[in-house]
């Protein structure tokens, strides 16, 4: 009979060699079976690599002879945005350190972050953008005794702020709704205050008389007796900023407010509201009384501080200055102790108390280089802050012994420390709060991105932790529990976060877990072959690749219907491996001194010799195998014919004519091999005559 090898398809370990379909294989090695026959993958393309300026984790383009260093637990995301690594991996080289960019895309010092094995976060940039690449512990602590606001004085009057220009202004109003018609400038209105003027001591009062005809301009409010015609005043320093708007009393106009000059308080007064039509011409009398201000004016204010570094990471506030009573034009001095500031301080930020209608709050005054001890002079009017409220009372660096850093979707980081889960603020990898932990059954071993979630794996069990900001995260148990064995073995794919067990490959489907791999591979040839506790999987077009051992073994897992199968590689020494959007493909890291690196499958044709061996055909009595026919691109293929485990038959193929073999001894259980010995040879079909018939 004839036994007919097409088409090709991979190994299935779960299965008895002499149970697998007639195309699955026992052993099949650089087979690219996609096609559905036995093609060889591509040689790696090496070449991309050495013309990189940015080159994988661990090898430092700079230095001739690097040491070899395990590649960092890598998200995708590394890779998408960019293309390649960042320079700042370069030095980066301890195994099972995780490493995410960072969330601003344009960072001035081409920032990337990680966490150690051991734990700790770390971030490394440039800070100046140029100079050399540093490693620093990430975050700032906030000020503690004795850093602090050690005196405030309020200093009196800012008398630079007595001049000031006042420019009479009017406007129109229907009475009924008080909507203003028109409103505009008073011709030859400006009038300035005289210097030599002294609020301390005297009052002033501006009167300005104006007289509307009635005949221009020609309004039809004009003809009514609805209507109200108002002139109020404008108030800037002679320093050039608005200090407020004095309307008179009788306006009823709800931004009727007191203005602040000098320490003074003005109010308006009108004798006159424009109501009375009797004449051709309307007259108002407004006057501007401006005088000292008294205490009940005066409100109280309290004072922080903030570091920042010369990254433009900001801490947690000092503890707040006692409360003060201060005049709204009063300026206050602040002695300010930072003997203890971490070395890459470089300004501090003051903060005062303020209470507007959202209620109080600490509003940034400003930025001051940092010195011991600073001596600042608050001179800012409240009309003249800028509205940015005091933002990190609650941050917290990152845990000392923070481990598995990760960016999640949502563009926070999330680390862990034992049974919790850390996060930190949106868009700001510095900021951790403490208020943000989230507790979990058992020990968390690894956390990795699964969609728009994060899935934390505890000895105990699994969740997804959902929602778009830290503050609305819960967590979701994923029903049914697989250990997680290896922290290097999560990877996404087709809607799937794939991770190494003791028993085979698992998978986390929405919010269940369950293994995956037990149709295609044994759980006892998985504890054989894989070093569960080591593995590193990774996923690309839709499939699956494992790094084995120690000894630098891959498999390839095509799991879709055109995957490709399950086949091994022959590439040894493969010490690591990574996805890269920019290489589009895999890549390799090889434990050779100078830490080389390609792509799979990314070069020209050849340089991988392909085999494969088939299923044990079985026969009810013994037989003889009498001919063989291979159809290839290239010869020679060798073949070998295995009767029970011996080898019977080695020969070369020259042709795709039928060959007929030489006597052998007969057998009840055969398996048949071919293998290239040229590149690029493709084997299309297998053809196998037996002096009896298998089953």
């Amino acid at each position: 009979m004839k036994l007919d090898y097409k088409p090709f398809a991979g190994m299935r370990p779960a299965v008895d060699p002499r149970f697998l379909d007639k195309s699955e294989a026992i052993d099949a090695i650089d087979c690219d079976l996609r096609y559905l026959s036995v093609k060889p993958f591509r040689a790696p393309d090496v070449a991309t690599l050495a013309s990189e300026t940015r080159i994988p984790l661990g090898y430092d383009v700079t230095d001739p002879t690097p040491a070899p260093a395990h590649i960092s637990h890598l998200h995708d995301t590394l890779h998408n945005e960019g293309g390649s690594i960042p320079k700042g991996l370069y030095e980066i080289a301890e195994r099972g350190t995780y490493v995410a960019p960072s969330v601003v895309v344009t960072d001035e010092h081409e920032r990337v972050y990680f966490t150690r094995p051991g734990g700790g976060m770390y971030d490394r940039g440039r800070t100046d953008g140029v100079g050399p690449f540093e490693e620093r512990p990430v975050g700032v602590p906030a000020p503690v005794d004795p850093d602090e606001i050690t005196s405030v004085f309020i200093t009196g009057r800012d008398v630079g702020e007595l001049n000031f220009t006042f420019k009479w202004r009017y406007y129109m109003e229907v009475t009924a709704d008080k909507t203003i018609d028109s409103s505009g400038p008073i011709a030859d209105s400006d009038v300035i205050v005289a210097s030599d003027v002294d609020p301390e001591t005297n009052e002033t009062v501006l009167t300005y008389t104006y007289d509307v005809p009635r005949t221009a301009p020609q309004h039809p409010a004009y003809n009514t007796t609805g209507f109200t015609f108002i002139m109020y005043g404008e108030m800037t320093s002679d320093k050039g900023r608005f200090l407020g708007t004095v309307y008179p009393e009788p306006s009823g106009r709800v931004d009727d407010t007191d203005a602040y000059v000098g320490g003074t308080i003005a109010k308006g007064e009108m004798e006159n509201n424009g109501e009375d039509i009797a004449t051709n011409q309307y007259r108002d009398l407004c006057q501007i009384q401006y005088a000292p201000a008294s205490e009940e004016y005066s409100y109280y204010r309290s004072y922080v501080f903030t570091y920042v570094t010369d990254r433009g990471e900001e801490s947690a506030p000092s503890a707040p200055s006692d409360p003060v009573a201060v005049l709204p034009t009063q300026y206050v001095t602040l002695t300010i102790a930072t003997a203890n500031a971490p070395a890459n301080v470089t300004h501090m930020r003051v903060y005062r108390t303020e209470t507007t209608e959202g209620g109080t709050a600490f509003f940034f005054v400003e930025e001051v280089p940092i010195a011991n001890p600073i001596v600042y002079e608050d001179f800012t009017l409240s009309v003249d802050l800028d509205g940015d409220t005091l933002q990190t009372l609650n941050w917290a660096p990152p845990p000392d012994d923070l481990k598995g850093l990760t960016l999640s979707t949502k563009n926070f980081y999330a680390g862990y420390v034992g049974s919790q889960l850390f996060l930190s603020e949106l868009y700001i990898p510095y900021a951790w709060p403490t208020d943000y932990a989230i507790d979990f059954t058992g020990n968390i071993l690894h956390i990795a991105r699964y969609g728009d979630t994060i899935c934390v794996f505890t000895d105990r069990e699994i969740a997804l932790i959902v929602g778009n900001t830290p503050l609305e995260l819960r967590k979701i148990k994923v029903e049914g529990f697989e250990l997680l064995t290896s922290i290097f073995s999560t990877t996404e794919m087709d809607g799937l976060l794939y991770f190494s067990t003791p028993i085979g490959l698992a998978a986390v489907s929405g919010t269940n877990v369950a293994v995956v791999s037990d149709d295609l591979i044994a759980e006892r040839w998985w504890r054989d072959n894989i070093n569960v506790t080591e593995t590193r999987i990774v996923s690309f077009d839709n499939t699956i690749y494992v790094l084995a051992d120690e000894d630098g073994q891959i498999y390839r897992m095509g799991l879709q219907s055109d995957g490709g199968g399950f086949v091994r590689l022959s590439d040894q020494n493969v010490r690591d491996l990574y996805t890269s959007s920019s290489y589009l493909g895999v890549v390799f890291l090889l434990s050779d001194p100078e830490g080389d690196a390609y792509v799979f499958d990314t070069g020209e044709e050849g340089d991988r010799l392909v085999k494969w061996r088939g299923r044990t055909e079985v026969a009810d009595i013994p037989m003889a195998v009498i001919s063989v026919r291979i159809l290839a691109t290239e010869y020679p293929i060798q073949f070998r014919a295995y009767n029970e485990v011996d080898a019977q038959l080695d020969i070369q193929i020259n042709s795709d004519k039928v060959r007929k073999l030489p006597v052998m001894k007969r057998g009840r259980e055969w398996s048949f091999e071919v293998e290239a010995l040229t590149n690029p040879a493709n084997i299309v079909s297998l053809e196998v005559g037996t002096s009896g018939r298998a089953r």
